[in-house]
């Protein structure tokens, strides 16, 4: 009986820089306001985000 080799997976783990995602898109949009630019997230992105944060907030008071 011949026997196979054994099949391996190798992998590594990506470098992950802590970051404040919240800050960052405040940052954004102080910089779109002073700048006269287009921020990170858009109106209707950020209103989205926010309708389904207090979705998951009145879910938990229920």
């Amino acid at each position: 009986m011949k026997s196979h080799p054994k099949n391996q997976i190798y992998f590594e783990n990506p470098k992950i820089e802590t970051s404040n995602a919240i800050l960052e898109e405040l940052e954004s949009f102080a910089d779109a306001i002073e700048n006269q630019t287009t921020p990170i997230v858009s109106l209707e992105n950020g209103t989205k985000a926010l309708e389904v944060a207090n979705m998951i907030i009145d879910s938990y008071s229920s």
